[in-house]
């Protein structure tokens, strides 16, 4: 027996210890400590059994033995504080046993054994009471555990109590020794089922509690809040219950507002949601996790400070987690400190775990109501039909958003009210006998009203219509509801005689169109045959009705027109033109004679009937316009063509021009500048200083004037220059007209900005005519600038590019901006700037032969910027 119950603390040890290397905690380190107090002799004498062993070893194998009380007591801290004093306590106990133990060993006198049985049993016996007080307060698995803690505790100072009294008595220490090893073996069960209970042992005590739970979970067949609340209160009372709390509540976490509010609480709330931010509570919903916090220095601030407001030293939090995230967290807060957080947390996520799965149920059934609600009401709403419902007294219990759009009355203004308000007054009478006959009937379903009779109804304007109507009945219980399907039927007879009014109209249009309309059937026999038809052909409709279309036609074509007939019959297409282009269509009057025809058919498919119908246009009147028209096009052709060459003649008198201005025109001007040079060179002496100064402005005008017939004649030929497109390198250009203009005026700081890589399809030669002008237009104006700028670059607004050509010179007035392009417009004076007033007018010229478009903007000493496009033309 001694043996079984060696074997059985040894087993403890090594179980305790596979528990704490599968969980470390400090809980399990103590139990751990414990139980190994109690292995290391036990294992000592049994190798002592088998091998001899050193004394010191001997003695040594017992020290830890004596410690055995002061790692229980490490054990009940963490149910309920313990003084100072006691610890001081336990603690010299334990040395002073150790000290006489290696003092006396092997021989330890009485009254030592007696000092050491009394630690023992003082030490082991406060440990009972604590955890007999905590198993009274606790509830759950808790309890279960802390009763086995407390008998084993309870039991094992049992033993060295009689342990003591076998030395004072000695007769009975037989005995003694026997019952002994019962209670040791008691004890050492008991330590077992409390402190490493088996699985399946602490399952059961969980299912337990959660059977319990379960019990108390409500039927969630209804979806009213006071089902939910029922189960968070349920929730909060068993985990309560199970580990032994003080507060149990439920917070849920506000993502919108970021803030906490409690779902449900088992006791006042006593402590500032606020401080849940910072705490435990706040890590379990972002990890939806559960997790216990003890009452230590270790702790978080706003932990310990939740736990002082609740008056606990340890609570634990669950996430209730569901489909659609963490509905709330279970918060349960001990007066004491759990020994066994483990096994509180595991039941307290299976009680968590169901909850949520209940929740989910009726948030669940919740959805589904309001689903199959909503998709009622919406369909009910959908109907055209008008549905009103009325109970047993015919007072209306259901109106649908068609009973409103039809009667012009709104649902909450009618339920309660019988039907009579919709009723016309002389009908009211018999309609309660036929309600009241159909409600006591067998039927379930009947049509309203009499066919000799059409049925009607009054709106709210009292205006009476025409409807439709059935009637149901459904019997619930001894409740009978009537349901009436109402048909606004006021468009249906309007349209039924709009279709009447429309054939009438349709019959009197064909009539009075001014194309004939031939109508054959399957056998091309003529069943249409208008007034038009009537009017060209010259036949009555009485004569042609059930005639061939033969009638009608030229002999030469008659068989080629049965056939086309045929196919058009037989083939996919519903409409289509007649005759071929080359071939004009022609038909035959009653007179015989032959006329001209533009013509069409259609096809129409009643069932099996096919009916063809012609539409023929006499284009006698078109034939003759058309040829009119040819005749005046062949006149007209012949007109251009004397025109050209009259425009061929008028280019050589204007190009015999030009050579006339060019040599007859410059001749004298080189005479007028050659002999007033010579004047000024051999006259100088005698000439005084105004006679010098007027032959200087005989000889500048003379060379304006040339200039101005150069340019002239530039500008003329212009307009007879054809196109050569080529791809141009805009940049290169105005990079090599800028070089240009500096070479011939180095002392002016100029500064060109040319965005690189721009090109474009044109002219080279007419488009650097036209840039060059440009660009030394802007190094003109600008020559007053002490440090010029002159930009060259491209813009482009919806796929359109336009370039443009800045400088911040003299600028203009917007208002003088009409007269820019003109020939010899000029907005400065010679004097000021130099110029004969064609380079605008010559930059515009050829932009327009480009299709291009050519503008410009400024403002008076501000500068200008020229903009112009070179239309879209294409080199590839």
């Amino acid at each position: 027996m001694a043996l079984i119950s060696q074997l059985i603390f040894i087993l403890l040890c090594f179980s305790s210890i596979v528990d704490y290397v599968r969980f470390r905690d400090e809980v399990r380190l103590n139990i751990v400590l414990m139980f190994a107090t109690l292995a290391i002799p036990i294992l000592a004498s049994l190798i002592g059994r088998l091998i001899p062993l050193p004394q010191w070893i001997e003695i040594a194998a017992i020290l830890p033995l004596l410690a055995q009380p002061y790692v229980l007591l490490r054990l009940v801290r963490h149910i309920q504080p313990i003084s100072r004093l006691f610890q001081r306590f336990a603690l010299a106990s334990m040395v002073l046993s150790a000290v006489a133990y290696v003092l006396f060993a092997p021989t330890l006198p009485d009254y030592a054994i007696i000092g050491i049985i009394s630690y023992f049993v003082a030490v082991d016996g406060y440990a009972t009471l604590v955890f007999v007080r905590g198993a009274m307060v606790s509830t759950g698995v808790a309890k279960q555990r802390l009763r086995f803690a407390a008998l084993g505790s309870g039991m094992f100072a049992l033993v060295l109590a009689l342990a003591g009294g076998s030395l004072l008595i000695p007769s009975l220490r037989n005995l003694i020794t026997i019952f002994i090893q019962v209670v040791l073996i008691i004890s050492a069960l008991s330590f077992y089922i409390s402190f490493v209970p088996p699985g399946w042992l602490r399952r059961t005590w969980q299912y337990k509690e959660l059977q319990s739970f379960l019990v108390s979970i409500p039927v969630a067949t209804e979806t009213e809040p006071e089902k939910v609340t029922e189960a968070l209160r349920n929730l909060s009372q068993a985990a309560k219950r199970s580990v032994g709390g003080k507060l149990a509540t439920i917070v849920q976490y506000d993502a919108k507002l970021r803030k906490w509010k409690t779902m449900y609480s088992s006791e006042p709330m006593a402590f500032d949601l606020t401080l849940l931010h910072d705490s435990q509570i706040q890590k379990a919903l972002q990890t939806k996790r559960a997790s216990s916090v003890r009452y230590i220095k270790t702790s978080g601030h706003a932990d310990r400070q939740l736990m002082d407001q609740v008056g606990a030293k340890m609570y634990m939090s669950v996430p209730i987690v569901t489909a659609n995230g963490v509905l709330g967290i279970l918060v349960v807060f001990l007066e004491y400190a759990s020994i066994f957080p483990k096994d509180d947390l595991e039941i307290l996520s299976l009680l968590t775990q169901q909850s949520a799965i209940f929740l989910e149920n009726i948030q669940l059934i919740e959805k589904l109501q309001a689903h199959a609600e909503t998709r009622f009401s919406r369909v009910l709403d959908t109907i055209a039909e008008a549905v009103i419902s009325i109970d047993a007294s015919q007072k209306i219990i259901l109106f649908n958003q068609s009973a409103e759009r039809i009667f012009g009355y709104k649902a909450e203004n009618m339920l309660g009210q019988t039907l009579d308000v919709l009723l016309p007054a002389p009908l009211i009478g018999r309609h309660h006998r036929f309600i009241q006959d159909f409600a006591e009937g067998a039927d379930i379903y009947r049509g309203m009203g009499e066919r000799s009779r059409q049925l009607v109804a009054k709106r709210s304007n009292g205006q009476v219509f025409p409807i439709e109507a059935s009637i149901s009945k459904l019997t619930e219980g001894d409740q009978v509801i009537l349901t009436v399907f109402i048909q606004d039927v006021t468009e249906r007879i309007e349209a039924e005689e709009a279709r009447m009014t429309a054939e009438t109209r349709f019959a009197r249009v064909l009539e009075a169109t001014a194309e004939a309309v031939i109508s054959i059937d399957a056998l091309q026999q003529i069943i249409l045959f208008n007034h038009s038809a009537e009017r060209i052909f010259g036949y009555s409709a009485e004569e042609m009705l059930g005639q061939q279309l033969d009638r009608l036609l030229p002999p030469s074509v008659i068989g080629r027109h049965h056939r086309y007939i045929q196919d058009f019959a037989e083939g996919a297409d519903i409409s289509r033109g007649m005759g071929e282009r080359r071939t004009e269509l022609s038909a035959k009057r009653k007179d015989g004679t032959i006329f001209p025809i533009d013509a069409s058919i259609s096809k129409l498919t009643e069932g099996d009937q096919i009916i063809l119908t012609v539409f023929i246009r006499d284009i006698t009147e078109q034939k003759q316009a058309e040829d009119a028209m040819m005749r005046m096009n062949e006149e007209l052709e012949q007109r251009v063509e004397e025109r050209t060459l009259q425009l061929q003649a008028a280019n050589k008198e204007l190009e015999a021009f030009s050579y006339s201005v060019s040599h007859d025109l410059r001749a004298p001007l080189r005479a007028v500048d050659g002999f007033s040079l010579a004047l000024l060179e051999d006259y100088q002496d005698t000439l005084d200083e105004e006679g010098q100064e007027f032959l200087g402005l005989i000889r500048t005008e003379s060379q304006r004037m040339g200039q101005l017939i150069d340019d002239l004649l530039a500008l003329s030929r212009l307009t007879r220059t054809k196109l050569n497109y080529q791809e141009v390198e805009m940049s290169a250009m105005a990079e090599e007209i800028a070089s240009e203009l500096i070479r011939a005026n180095e002392n002016r700081n100029v500064e060109f900005i040319i965005e690189p890589n721009l090109r474009d399809c044109a002219d080279v030669n007419l488009v650097r005519i036209a840039l060059y002008n440009l660009l030394q237009n802007a190094w003109k104006y600008s020559s007053k600038q002490e440090n010029a700028t002159i930009e060259f670059g491209l813009q482009g607004d919806n796929g359109t590019r336009e370039y443009f050509v800045k400088d911040d010179g003299v600028g203009f007035k917007m208002d003088y901006v009409h007269k820019l392009f003109g020939a010899f417009q000029r907005l400065h004076s010679v004097s000021e700037y130099e110029g004969t007033g064609i380079g605008l007018a010559t930059v515009q010229r050829i932009i327009h032969q480009h299709g291009g478009s050519v503008r410009a903007e400024g403002a008076l000493n501000e500068g200008a910027t020229f903009y112009f496009t070179l239309g879209s033309n294409n080199c590839t």
